[in-house]
Order: C-alpha cells, then sequence, then structure tokens
C-alpha cells in the first residue's frame, strides 16, 4: 500500500476521532438569519481567484460576515493572494506528516463558531474533511460524499458543480428555502 493512502487512512481515523469529542452547538436558520459564514477552499489560479473574491464580495454586500481559509498548493503564498482581513491561507507546511492541517491560522479559523461553515473543495481533500470534522460551526454543508457524511449537517448531491462557486449558489438557494 503506498504512503500517501496510509497517511490518508491515519487521516481519516484521527478525523472522525476527532470531530465526535469536538462538541459545538447544532442550529440551522433561515438565510436571512445566518451573520457569519465560514468558507473553506482550494486557491485556484489568479483568474479563477478574482472571479472566486467577488462572489465573496457580493456575500458582505448581502451583510454577512465571511471569513475564507484557502489551501494553497505551493510552498509560498502567491503574489496574487494579498493579505485581506477576511481571507486567510495556508499551505502545505501547516500540515502535519499524516496531512493534519495547524498553525495559527487554521487553528482560529476552527475555534470560530460561524453560524455556517461551507466547504468548496470539489476535490474531496481529506485536509478540509478535518477542518469541517473539528469546527465549532453551527451548521457544517459542502458536497456530497458518502465517507465524510458523518461529519456534515448539510450536504449537496445534485449533479457535481463544475466551480466552487455554483456549489455555494446551490447551498444558499436550499437555506433560503428552508424554513427552520
Amino acid at each position: 500500500m503506498p504512503i500517501k493512502k496510509i497517511k490518508s487512512k491515519v487521516l481519516k481515523r484521527k478525523t472522525l476521532g476527532d470531530s465526535e469529542k469536538s462538541t459545538r452547538q447544532k442550529k440551522l436558520q433561515s438565510w436571512d438569519a445566518i451573520k457569519t459564514i465560514g468558507i473553506l477552499y482550494r486557491v485556484p489560479d489568479e483568474t479563477d481567484y478574482v472571479r472566486f473574491t467577488n462572489f465573496i464580495a457580493g456575500l458582505q454586500t448581502e451583510k454577512k460576515e465571511v471569513r475564507t481559509l484557502g489551501l494553497v498548493k505551493t510552498k509560498m503564498v502567491p503574489h496574487y493572494c494579498y493579505p485581506r482581513l477576511a481571507f486567510d491561507y495556508f499551505t502545505p507546511k501547516d500540515l502535519n506528516w499524516f496531512g493534519k492541517p495547524g498553525g495559527p491560522k487554521v487553528n482560529d479559523f476552527i475555534a470560530k463558531e460561524f453560524d455556517i461553515l461551507v466547504n468548496l473543495d470539489l476535490t474531496g481533500d481529506t485536509v478540509f474533511d478535518y477542518i469541517i470534522g473539528v469546527s465549532k460551526a453551527r451548521l457544517k454543508c459542502g458536497f456530497y460524499r458518502e465517507d465524510v457524511v458523518p461529519l456534515y449537517d448539510f450536504m449537496i448531491r445534485s449533479g457535481k458543480p463544475d466551480l466552487p462557486e455554483e456549489l455555494m449558489e446551490q447551498i444558499i438557494v436550499w437555506l433560503k428555502a428552508l424554513k427552520p
């Protein structure tokens, strides 16, 4: 068995164990009642990054406090990811040998009690699963994957979206339709 698969299995087991120990107050709210949104995503190339930040700006115009945490696959944060109040980044240097994320930015993000936390990663990266699993967020959302169902409160299963923004738009549509 390749070492990468072993690391992934160990991190999945750690994620499930830590998520069971994590305490949080689950709460489904209407879209209008949601004030704080946490978003996990993989940092795309510069063109996609600009489109993504514009999408986040649209959420902020709806009077939502949005905070994002993006995974950069390079050792250094790219030049176009300049620091902003709502945008934080972590790199492979912030992962331990098994791929468990850590560091001040990741730990602060995990500790924040968001009204909703959305995983916009469509690749199924276990790094994001860990953050979702141990987060204090009241509602955890993402794209449906059978292996991580226990970690989420709300998952979108219909047709895989091509872009992270499409997944977020689907989640918003469903939250606007739900009456808690």
